[in-house]
Parts: C-alpha cells; structure tokens; sequence
C-alpha cells in the first residue's frame, strides 16, 4: 500500500481512543477533515463502534491522520483486530483535495446493520464504557 495517511470515522476520531489504541505518537498527530465518497458508516449489530459500507451516493465525513511510524500501524492493525481489514481509498481533504489513505472496512465476520452510527451520539452514550474496555495495549475487550 502507498498510502501514508490514515482514514479514520469511527470511535478513533476521539483523542482518548487515538492515545489508547496508538500510544504517544498520537499527542502528535493533527487531523484533517475528509470525506469518503460511496461509503456509509452504520452501526455493528451488539457493538459500540462502526464499520463501512459501500453506499453510492453516500459520503462519510472523518479525519485524516499521518503519517504513522510502524509501530502505531502495527497498533492499530491489533486493535481492529480480524474482524477489519486495511485497504487503500481516496477521500477528499477539507479544501477538495483528492488525497490516497488507507482505512479499515469489515471483513466477512462484521455484522452491519442499517442503522446510522453518529460519532456524537457514541461520545455522549457509550465514550466512557468504550474506554473502559480497551486494555493496557490498546485493544477492544471481547
């Protein structure tokens, strides 16, 4: 994969979550708003958190984060866990700038529903539970 950058529209939007999952380098990072177009974001059926889904039309709003030294890569691959896997999109930065990315989208054991996952309602409802189930590596209780 080429791309550098990381697209992020789920829980990893929150700061806490950022410095849980990847550890330091995140206090250093700076996020750009972006838009990835043909996709929605929707709630996983018993989960606390989102996964993509090919919608055209649809655009899911985020961040663009990066560059990330391996180590949080490898960070972030673990907290995703199997259930996720990386793959390359191109999203458009705030100003309309076209910018390759990568981002995590469901696997075949993801259970999506048709229900919208909106980040504020997750901060307000389930940010505090969420955080509490992160383990010292950063990684999801199961």
């Amino acid at each position: 994969m080429g791309a550098k950058h990381f697209f992020f529209y789920g829980t990893l939007l929150d700061r806490g979550v950022r410095r849980a999952v990847i550890g330091p380098p995140a206090d250093r990072l700076e996020a750009l708003p972006a838009e990835l177009h043909g996709w929605r974001r929707v709630r996983v059926r018993g989960k606390r958190y989102p996964v993509i889904v090919p919608a055209p039309g649809s655009v899911v709003d985020g961040c663009l984060f990066g560059p990330l030294p391996a180590s949080a890569v490898a960070r972030l691959i673990r907290f995703e866990g199997p259930e996720y896997r990386l793959t390359e999109v191109e999203v458009l930065t705030g100003f309309g700038v076209p910018t390759a990315a990568r981002t995590f989208i469901g696997g075949v054991r993801i259970r999506p529903t048709m229900a919208d996952w909106r980040f504020d309602d997750w901060r307000r409802k389930s940010r505090s539970v969420y955080l509490c189930g992160l383990d010292s590596r950063g990684s999801r209780s199961r």
